[in-house]
C-alpha cells in the first residue's frame, strides 16, 4: 500500500524531515519495504542551500560563510541553521541583487537581510524562478525537466562553481576525449558480454585477450589496460620485460601433474581458476587447484637446491631434493615436507649454507607460490573480471558518461580528490572514490607516463588503485573521504550519506570525545538539500524515464528467465551518475545479460536490492535514522538480497536525510 505523507507549511524542517525518514532529502520520493512513500505536500516546495555571510565584512577575505536550507513551502521562505529557523519571509517581499563576483544580497521588502556566495549562477537562477512562482500564487507548480537534462544539471553547478572560484590545486592532463575514449573501450567489453551466453564463453574470451597481451606486451586491447590500472604493478611489472611469458590458457588447460598431462576442459578450467575450486582429475584423481599449478611451476624451476659451501675447510655440498606434488594439491602440504627436507638436511651444512638455503628457497616460495599463477604479478584474466564490473555499473548510462559537461566536473571532482592523496597524513587510511572521481582516475592510469608525472610531481608518491578491498576498510574510508572532503572543500561530498558507525571506528570514542565527534559530524557529513543534491545518487528511476538510456530499456530475456523473482510490472532502475559511490551495487541491471552472466558464473558480481552494498548479519546501523552496509572492493561490490530500503542518515546527523531504514532488513 502507498503511504501518504502530507507536509503543512508550518511544519519545521526537523518535523519535516522526521516525517520523511525514508525519503531523500525533505521530500524526493523513495521507496521502502512498506511500499511507495508518495509525496503529497499540501503546497509545493522547494529545499535548496546556499552559502549566507555569518561573521566578518561582506566581499572581504577575512568574511566567513556557513550552509543554511532555504525552504521555500507555499509562498512563504523560511531560511534553517541546521534545525534552527533562522529567518522567514513571504516570497513576495523577496528580491536577490548581484553584488559582485558570485556574492549576492537578499532584500525582504527593500532592506538587505542577508549577503549570499553562489559560486553556481544556475542554482541561483533556478531558485529565483520558483520564487519568482511562489510570490504570484501559493499553488505554483514546481518546474519539471527529463531526467537526463536534471542530471547533467548536477555537472553543470560543479562546473559553473570551479570558473567563478578557480582551485589552487594540482591539475592534470586528463582531457574530456581521453575520459570518452576510455568509456568507448569499456562499452566494447559491455558489449561483447551482452555477445555471450555463458560465463564460460567469456571467460575463454577474456583468455585470448590475456594471451594477446602476452604474446605483445604493447598490444592495445583491455588486458593491456587493466593492468595499467594497477600503476604500481605495472610500472615495476617483470613479466612485461620477461622474453618468455606463458599465458594463462595454455598453463591451465593441462593436468599438471607428472605423467598425466590430461586436457583440461574449459568449464573445469573456470572452475579451479575464477571459482578457486578443487577438482579432481578425471585421469589421475589427484586434485586440481590453483595450488597445484603454482606447486608445478616451482618445482619445474627448482627440482632441487644445491648450495656449494666449505665446512671445516672442506668442500662440502648441501643438497635438498624438492618434493614431489602432493595428491591434495595443497600449498601447505608441499611447504610441509620442503620444510621437513631442510630441516633434516641443515645439520649437514654450515650456518652460512643454511642461511643461503633458506634464501633461495624463499625467492622461487614468492615467485611462484605467493605471486599469481600467471606470467604477471596479477591475475590479468581476473582482473578484467572485475573491472567489467565498474563497465556494468557505468555503461548502461553510455550517454550520461560522454556528456562533456559530466566529464568536465568529474575532472575537477577527480583532481579534489587526489588533493586529498596529497594531504593525508596516515598511510594506511583509505579514500574511496565515487564513480564520476574512478572513472577519470582509471582514464589517468591508461596513461602511464602522464599519471606517475603528475603524482610524482602534485602528491610526491605513486598513488596504487587497489579494487580487491574489504569491505569494512571501504564503509569506514568512504565515510573519512565524505567528511574530509566536506572540510578541506566546504561542499558535499555526495548525497549518498556516510555510516557514523564505521566513521567513528578506530577512533578514542570516549564520552567527552564523542560529544567533538558528534559536532563534527553534524557539520560535515550533512547531504543536500533535496532540490540541489546529487540527484541519481541513491534513487531509481521508471524505465519510462530513461529513454535515452537504450540499455536499460529491454530487460534481458535469459536474465528475466533466470530471475528468482518474477520481473515487476512497472519496472525501475538505478543508474551511476557523479556522487554514486563506487560499491552501490543496485546500478548493476537486474535484468540484463551482464548480471545474468555474473550469476551464472557464481560471482558476487550482481544486482541486489535493499541499500545496494553488501553486508553480513542484516542491517548495521549508522548514526541518526539511516544505515548502509558495504562488501568488496572498488569494483565488486553488492548487498544482501532484502536489505534496507535506503539508507542514509536522520536528521541532526547530517543535515538531511538520506533515505533511512525504510522498514529494516528483509523487504
Amino acid at each position: 500500500m502507498d503511504v501518504i505523507v502530507i507536509f503543512t507549511a508550518k511544519m519545521g524542517i526537523a518535523e519535516a524531515q522526521l516525517a520523511t525518514s525514508s525519503m531523500h532529502s525533505n521530500g524526493t520520493h523513495r521507496s521502502s519495504s512498506v511500499g511507495v512513500l508518495t509525496y503529497a505536500a499540501e503546497m509545493p516546495q522547494y529545499f535548496v542551500d546556499f552559502l549566507v555571510k555569518a561573521t566578518g565584512l561582506s566581499l572581504s577575505a577575512t568574511a566567513k560563510y556557513e550552509w543554511r536550507q532555504f525552504a521555500l513551502t507555499g509562498s512563504v521562505l523560511d531560511i534553517f541553521l541546521a534545525d534552527k529557523k533562522t529567518h522567514s519571509f513571504r516570497a513576495s517581499e523577496v528580491s536577490i541583487h548581484f553584488m559582485s563576483e558570485c556574492f549576492y544580497r537578499l532584500d525582504a521588502k527593500g532592506k538587505r537581510q542577508l549577503v549570499l556566495k553562489v559560486p553556481s549562477r544556475s542554482r541561483l537562477t533556478k531558485f529565483q524562478h520558483v520564487l519568482h512562482l511562489a510570490a504570484a500564487t501559493t499553488t505554483w507548480v514546481p518546474p519539471v525537466t527529463d531526467v537526463l537534462t536534471t542530471l547533467v544539471g548536477v555537472a553543470t553547478d560543479i562546473v559553473e562553481a570551479d570558473a567563478s572560484t578557480p582551485s589552487k590545486l594540482a591539475t592534470s592532463t586528463v582531457t574530456i576525449r581521453a575520459i570518452q575514449s576510455h568509456v568507448a573501450e569499456m562499452h566494447s567489453m559491455y558489449q561483447l558480454q551482452a555477445s555471450c551466453s555463458s560465463m564460460e564463453e567469456l571467460y575463454d574470451h577474456l583468455l585470448s585477450i590475456e594471451a594477446d597481451y602476452c604474446t605483445n606486451v604493447n598490444s592495445n586491447n583491455f588486458a593491456h589496460t587493466v593492468h595499467k590500472l594497477h600503476p604500481l604493478q605495472y610500472v615495476c611489472s617483470k613479466g612485461r620485460r620477461d622474453l618468455y611469458r606463458q599465458a594463462l590458457r595454455d598453463k591451465l588447460s593441462v593436468c599438471p601433474y607428472v605423467s598425466c598431462g590430461h586436457p583440461i576442459p574449459l568449464n573445469i578450467m573456470y572452475k579451479i581458476h575464477i571459482k578457486s575450486e578443487a577438482v579432481r582429475c578425471v585421469r589421475c584423481n589427484n586434485v586440481l587447484s590453483v595450488g597445484a599449478f603454482k606447486i608445478a611451476a616451482f618445482i619445474a624451476e627448482s627440482p632441487q637446491f644445491i648450495i656449494d659451501h666449505e665446512l671445516r675447510n672442506n668442500p662440502q655440498c648441501l643438497v635438498v631434493q624438492t618434493p614431489g606434488m602432493p595428491a591434495n594439491g595443497s600449498i601447505e602440504s608441499f611447504m610441509n615436507e620442503l620444510r621437513r627436507r631442510m630441516r633434516e638436511a641443515s645439520p649437514n651444512g654450515s650456518h652460512d649454507a643454511v642461511a643461503t638455503l633458506q634464501a633461495q628457497v624463499a625467492t622461487q616460495v614468492k615467485k611462484h607460490l605467493t605471486n599469481e599463477v600467471g606470467a604477471f604479478e596479477i591475475d590479468l584474466v581476473q582482473a578484467m573480471i572485475r573491472q567489467l564490473d565498474f563497465c556494468n555499473k557505468m555503461c548502461p548510462n553510455m550517454e550520461y558518461w560522454t556528456n562533456p559537461v559530466v566529464l568536465h566536473a568529474s575532472i575537477i571532482r577527480y583532481h579534489k580528490f587526489m588533493h586529498l592523496m596529497k594531504i593525508k597524513t596516515n598511510e594506511h587510511a583509505m579514500l574511496v572514490p565515487t564513480s564520476d572521481i574512478d572513472l577519470v582516475w582509471h582514464t589517468h592510469q591508461s596513461d602511464p607516463a602522464a599519471y606517475g608525472n603528475f603524482c610524482r610531481s602534485a602528491i610526491g608518491r605513486l598513488v596504487n588503485h587497489d579494487d580487491t578491498i574489504e569491505g569494512g576498510d571501504l564503509r569506514k574510508g568512504y565515510a573519512d573521504t565524505f567528511v574530509t572532503w566536506s572540510e578541506l572543500f566546504d561542499e558535499p561530498y555526495s548525497s549518498f550519506a556516510p555510516s557514523y558507525k564505521s566513521w567513528t571506528t578506530e577512533k578514542i570514542n570516549t564520552a567527552i570525545n564523542h560529544h567533538f565527534l558528534k559536532k563534527k559530524w553534524q557539520k560535515h557529513a550533512r547531504v543536500p538539500s533535496r532540490d540541489c543534491r546529487f540527484f541519481g545518487v541513491d534513487e531509481s528511476f521508471a524505465v519510462e524515464a530513461l529513454p535515452y538510456a537504450m540499455a536499460v530499456v529491454v530487460p534481458d530475456e535469459k536474465a528475466v528467465v533466470a530471475s528468482k523473482t518474477p520481473i515487476p510490472e512497472a519496472l525501475s532502475v538505478y543508474m551511476a551518475v557523479i556522487g554514486t559511490p563506487v560499491m552501490d551495487g543496485r546500478v548493476r541491471l537486474q535484468y540484463s545479460r551482464h548480471n545474468y552472466l555474473m550469476e551464472d558464473g557464481g560471482l558476487g558480481y550482481v544486482y541486489y536490492g535493499g541499500c545496494g552494498v553488501m553486508f553480513y548479519g542484516g542491517c548495521m546501523g549508522m548514526y541518526g535514522l539511516g544505515m548502509h552496509g558495504y562488501y568488496g572492493g572498488c569494483g565488486a561490490a553488492g548487498c544482501a538480497a532484502g536489505g534496507c530500503g535506503s539508507g542514509g542518515c536522520g536528521a541532526g546527523c547530517g543535515g538531511g536525510c538520506g533515505g533511512g531504514c525504510g522498514g529494516g532488513c528483509g523487504g
